[in-house]
């Protein structure tokens, strides 16, 4: 509305002829030097002009000059008809118009943080830890340039970290594990270890192409590619023993552990996603304390397409073998005291690993070849006595039914010892249940990581 009118006031002002007077002959003209002007020249040298008009010379009247001081606009009729169509608009309090300046400003100011946005990330051409991106940004292990976060507006893919996609307007990912990611950046990353995006969905049965999720992945050890499925910590107040079925067989539940990748290290976690719907041939288990790393070992599992859940959950005291053989790793003790990891032997699920009348049960362990069912023991020639248990999730002196009469621990961790005393000389870290005698005493701690990949 504001612009028809003011449009009209223009045409009021300069579109016409102005009848200034000046003698018998008069020339009328359009001159555009400072503003439009009328002119009328003749032989008499007085002119006369319309009101809403001055005279700025001989005969030559203005309609506007300079910076417009000498404008006589009181007495335009174009002017005061405005003013009065203004007055009925009352625009100070129409809805509509608040509510369109409101829109503008939000406008404004989201394009201006976009374009803040923008230009910080043109003006850091590179990165480091010490030189770090604007929040909403991330320094590529690639390109070592900042680029945009799963989740951040984006105009191009370029702005995306590689491995994404710039889509309806936002930054997803488009690989389901690190070594997918691996793969689709052409092995770029294979000396970064971190944090990526990728979108463990299109890995299940109902993918959404939409959907981004922060993971950690070892791009390092033993040709990478390795995504973080669950983490023990062995000393964060939170036990994942043997009845912590919601950490170690539940597709969803975490079991008290984090789902926040950024947290891992120093809590228990739980990639629930990963867990429950990436297929594997080969795993990982490294053992750090909060995040930096001692030894690690891998291996090649028995069947090419399972999940960590299917593996895992498995009947009491099966004692399921998980891995066919011993992939690579830096960790050959020469003693038994690591629950996992010994010599060459195999990773085994819901292990029986001792006690003749009680079960002495474990959700992952090492097993020796030829290991029997529970109740008979261990082989002696390993220095292992018939009540020595060891693994990660433990649960000891558990009678056949349940564990309601159990008086031994259930520990996030619990390692082999010689000559076996009492479980007190055997739990790793202090996460432990019930904390009576067998819990009084708290060995070394030291985390487990568990890592799983699938290569064609």
């Amino acid at each position: 509305m504001r612009v028809v009118i003011l449009f009209a006031v223009v045409l009021a002002l300069v579109g016409k002829p102005v009848n200034g007077q000046c003698g018998v002959q008069e020339d009328f003209s359009i001159q555009y030097n400072s503003g439009p002007v009328f002119s009328v020249s003749s032989s008499n040298n007085t002119c006369s002009c319309p009101g809403g008009y001055v005279s700025t010379g001989v005969c030559q009247c203005r309609s506007y000059v300079g910076d417009g001081s000498q404008l006589n606009l009181t007495g335009n009729p174009a002017i005061t008809q405005l003013a009065a169509t203004v007055g009925q608009l009352n625009l100070t309090s129409n809805p509509t118009i608040a509510y369109l300046v409101a829109t503008v400003a939000q406008l404004q100011a989201a394009n201006a943080a976009m374009m803040a946005r923008l230009t910080a990330l043109e003006a850091k051409t590179s990165c480091s830890s010490s030189v770090p991106c604007e929040i909403g940004s991330f320094c590529s292990p690639m390109s070592s340039a900042c680029k945009f976060q799963a989740g951040v507006p984006c105009e191009a893919t370029v702005q995306c970290l590689e491995g994404m996609t710039c889509s309806n307007g936002v930054c997803v990912a488009l690989s389901a594990s690190c070594m997918a990611l691996r793969r689709a950046t052409n092995f770029s990353y294979a000396a970064f270890d971190g944090y990526y995006w990728v979108n463990p969905t299109l890995l299940t049965g109902s993918p959404n192409s939409g959907f981004s999720q922060l993971v950690y992945c070892d791009m390092s050890s033993d040709g990478g590619g390795w995504t973080l499925l669950m983490n023990i910590d062995t000393s964060d107040g939170n036990v994942v023993n043997y009845d912590n079925t919601g950490f170690w067989t539940h597709s969803t539940n975490l079991g008290g552990a984090q789902s926040d990748a950024s947290k891992w290290k120093g809590k228990d976690y739980k990639n629930t996603l990963s867990f429950s719907s990436m297929l594997l041939n080969q795993i990982m288990i490294v053992k750090h304390i909060n995040g930096v790393p001692s030894v690690f070992r891998s291996w090649y599992l028995v069947y090419r397409n399972q999940t960590l859940q299917s593996y895992i959950d498995r009947p009491n005291n099966s004692n399921y073998k998980m891995t066919a053989s011993v992939r690579a790793g830096t960790f050959y003790p020469s003693d038994t005291k690591d629950p996992v990891m010994f010599a060459d032997y195999q990773l085994y699920s819901s292990t029986c690993t001792g006690g003749t009348g009680y079960d002495d049960r474990n959700r992952l362990s090492w097993l020796v070849p030829g290991h029997s069912a529970c109740g008979a023991g261990a082989p002696t020639n390993y220095g292992l006595n018939s009540n020595n248990g060891w693994g990660l999730g433990t649960g000891y002196d558990a009678f056949p039914v349940d564990f309601t009469y159990c008086s031994r621990p259930g520990a996030d961790a619990v390692a082999p010892t010689t000559p076996f005393t009492n479980w007190a000389n055997s739990i790793i870290g202090s996460d432990i249940l019930p904390s009576n005698q067998y819990g009084s005493s708290v060995g070394t701690a030291q985390d487990y990581a568990i890592f799983g990949r699938k290569v064609a």
